[in-house]
């Protein structure tokens, strides 16, 4: 993984997402995203030595995931449910749920 500076990621990025004066992103040139720019990215979210730029990676690959339609989500409840035995998992029609995206 190559191990940018974020001036120069930040720069890249510039090629692929606007930011607007509320904050809010959009992706302007997703295949370049979708490219190296998302590892990138991910990567220093994981990996940066500071802690600062972790949580700025982060709440950036936030905002990507919501201006291209993709929300938190959660089964909490079915998980319950099926703790409290008010559903039963193997129905006939009914699939296992799958980890949350």
């Amino acid at each position: 993984m190559n191990d940018r500076g974020w001036t120069e990621l930040a720069r890249d990025l510039e090629q692929a997402i606007q930011i607007d004066a509320g904050g809010v992103v959009q992706i302007t040139d997703l295949p370049r995203l979708k490219g190296r720019l998302i590892d990138d990215l991910v990567h220093r979210a994981a990996f940066a030595p500071d802690p600062a730029e972790q949580a700025r990676a982060r709440r950036l690959i936030w905002a990507l995931a919501e201006s291209s339609g993709i929300f938190p989500a959660s089964i909490q409840e079915l998980y319950q449910a099926m703790g409290k035995g008010r559903y039963r998992l193997h129905r006939p029609g009914h699939e296992y749920p799958g980890p949350d995206l």
